[in-house]
């Protein structure tokens, strides 16, 4: 009896779904920027990878926008559409009329739908301005991803409640890398409207990075299979 009591025990256990099971998840989606050079990026394979590509720096200067194109050649397999990046440059001197920099968007806006990134290392006293430029993209067909300094990152983003894709760079942090770095690992992770994507560079490994599911990698290199077959296996 008690030997068929125990089958019977096991065999109900067996026949109980494993809910408690960890569930596999998705592996990081890896993003390449292609910065101010010529790229060749042909030799992603289908899935392996995204391309966040710089395509035109804004110079804000005196109340004035002054526009940078790329004109270097930017090589992508059949079928990838870049995010388009654009470079927000600043002298620290009086800033334009947002409606002035919307209006260098116009054909991203009224086009098909596009994504977007913003690249700007915003001053506390540029917040206001920028979180007014960030408002009107609200209803633009495209969408729109920001990167955004490490010590914004930390605690109380200004960024926290907007509803868009930020990603803070963990590079090129200057003298206080390591005191941002060591805040960082003691969290366990960015503040809450930080987190779920990062970005990296090449030549600055990470021993210990916050989870994420979308990755940006910076080369200040050009890129090559090598390169990308290196970090990738490092992401890994």
């Amino acid at each position: 009896m008690r030997a068929g009591l125990t089958f019977l025990l096991l065999l109900t256990a067996c026949a109980r779904p494993h809910s408690n099971l960890a569930k596999p998840q998705p592996p990081e989606t890896i993003v390449l920027w292609a910065w101010d050079r010529a790229e060749d990026l042909r030799f992603l394979k289908p899935g392996e990878a995204e391309v966040a590509a710089l395509m035109r720096t804004l110079y804000l200067r005196n109340g004035n926008v002054e526009q940078w194109r790329r004109k270097l050649p930017l090589l992508l397999p059949e079928g990838v559409q870049p995010i388009e990046v654009t470079r927000f440059e600043s002298d620290g001197s009086t800033l334009p009329a947002t409606s002035a920099v919307v209006d260098h968007f116009f054909y991203e806006v009224h086009s098909e739908p596009r994504r977007l990134q913003f690249d700007f290392d915003v001053r506390a006293s540029q917040i206001p301005w920028y979180l007014e430029l960030l408002e009107q993209t609200k209803t633009w067909k495209s969408t729109v991803s920001i990167t955004s300094i490490v010590s914004n990152c930390l605690e109380n983003p200004w960024s926290a409640d907007l509803p868009i894709e930020v990603v803070p760079m963990l590079f090129r942090m200057g003298p206080q890398r390591g005191i941002y770095l060591a805040k960082l690992q003691t969290k366990g992770d960015f503040a809450r409207g930080c987190r779920g994507s990062l970005g990296i560079s090449t030549d600055e490994p990470l021993a210990w990075r916050p989870p994420a599911k979308r990755i940006y990698v910076f080369n200040p290199n050009r890129w090559t299979r090598e390169s990308f077959d290196q970090i990738r296996s490092r992401l890994r």
